[in-house]
């Protein structure tokens, strides 16, 4: 049974490289959206070997993780995903299961 995904912390960046999403998966969770920062638009997404599905390489730790550069990878499930360079603003930096 897939689990429903909330925000648990957010952080603000300046110039940075984001990726804003509609409808992602992470570990068979429940559909969830939200902005999140990536090391580069260029290279942080994929395609699972075994499902063939696209995926997504962000910045972000999951519940209690304590190390500050953790990259989580979603599989994506809409494919007009937008990414913004420069930008300002607050981003998802922590997810969790509701």
């Amino acid at each position: 049974m897939s689990q429903a995904i909330k925000t648990l912390e957010m952080r603000s960046v300046e110039d940075a490289q984001v990726v804003h999403l509609q409808r992602a998966t992470y570990q068979d969770s429940e559909p969830f959206s939200g902005s999140f920062e990536t090391f580069d638009l260029d290279d942080c997404y994929g395609v699972d070997p075994v499902s063939g599905k696209t995926t997504v390489t962000v910045r972000c730790q999951w519940g209690d993780d304590a190390d500050e550069h953790s990259y989580l990878q979603f599989v994506l499930h809409d494919q007009a995903v937008h990414g913004s360079i420069g930008f300002d603003g607050d981003v998802t930096s922590r997810i969790g299961y509701r």
